[in-house]
């Protein structure tokens, strides 16, 4: 339009005036339909498809145009008588000059197209990088933070402890010790894991936390009499859910801190005796906080309820996912 306004007021001939303005004309119904065309295409476009969609996309509107191009030879014979030009004109000609602006706003949407594709496709890749950044930091705070000095020594403490007394509980304490911490290393390089090897590397968790803290804690499940079978949650999610609980809580011999494992649908739930220590512990980030950040990188929510009597976290349960191996 822009090129032709400006030829229009720089000419003195009416008839190349008339001329002007009867492409003008033509050219309004066929940029509306390529402007409908193109927000169509723009919706059904996305970044995860693949270049063969684009060239797909391209082909349609460029199908389109060549068919526009026929109304829009009939259009412009129109406008001609409609305006009284006095031209030579044939249907060829015209209808190759109705295809030359056809052809032109097929360049034009394309090419807006091909932007918007190269855009959301460096915006996806973008956010794929800091979703996988993201997920890669928590993944090592969560075996950093499991395999620290502190956590080490008590481990080691206790089990030094049965030694000299009960030595054959000791050689199947250090067994365990070692296949949870095994266990740990393999499942950092994981992002999901089956539900049934966590309940399996959480019961070898709580047996060391049953020799360190005795009768304090009773811990009950629902026997998961539910088929755990293609099954998966986020490696370690369950183990750091109970240390989160000893970790927090008061425990006693004298009233033994009540924690409860059930199933229910496709949520894995976690509940015990609300009873927070008086000292407030510094948060080493391998707590709720990590798992809900690594939940939210999939796109899922983790619930957590506290009635002040009882203290609740549930995740979600995934069914067969398509990939469970980081990259």
């Amino acid at each position: 339009w822009l090129p032709i306004l400006y030829y229009v007021s720089t000419t003195d001939s009416l008839w190349e005036e008339k001329l002007l303005l009867s492409d003008a004309l033509t050219c309004l119904p066929v940029a509306a339909a390529n402007v409908i065309l193109s927000l169509k295409l723009e919706k059904r476009l996305s970044s995860k498809d693949s270049p063969y969609s684009l060239i797909r996309n391209i082909a349609i509107i460029l199908g389109t145009n060549l068919v526009l191009s026929i109304p829009a030879s009939f259009l412009e014979i129109a406008i001609y008588d409609w305006l009284s030009i006095d031209a030579l004109w044939d249907w060829s000609g015209e209808y190759i000059n109705a295809y030359g602006l056809c052809f032109i706003a097929a360049f034009v949407t394309s090419s807006h197209l091909l932007i918007v594709f190269t855009a959301k496709s460096r915006k996806e890749a973008e956010k794929t990088l800091q979703k996988e950044k993201e997920l890669s930091e928590a993944r090592f705070r969560m075996l950093s933070n499991q395999i620290n000095p502190h956590f080490l020594f008590n481990n080691i403490s206790a089990g030094i402890g049965l030694i000299t007394t009960k030595p054959e509980v000791a050689t199947e304490y250090f067994a365990t010790m070692s296949a949870v911490y095994r266990q740990m290393l393999q499942n950092s390089k994981n992002d999901l894991i089956p539900l049934q090897e966590e309940i399996n590397y959480l019961d070898k968790y709580l047996y060391l936390m049953k020799i360190r803290f005795g009768e304090s804690f009773d811990f009950k499940s629902d026997g998961y009499v539910q088929s755990l079978q293609g099954l998966y949650i986020i490696p370690g999610a369950a183990q750091m859910m109970c240390e989160n609980i000893f970790k927090h809580n008061s425990l006693s011999d004298e009233k033994p801190l009540s924690i409860e494992l059930y199933i229910t649908g496709d949520r894995l739930t976690i509940k015990n005796d609300f009873r927070p220590l008086k000292t407030t512990l510094h948060s080493t980030g391998t707590g709720i906080g990590n798992i809900k950040n690594r939940y939210g990188n999939l796109g899922m929510t983790v619930s957590i309820e506290n009635d002040g009597k009882k203290f609740a976290v549930s995740i979600p349960i995934i069914t067969n996912p398509v990939n469970t191996t980081s990259s």
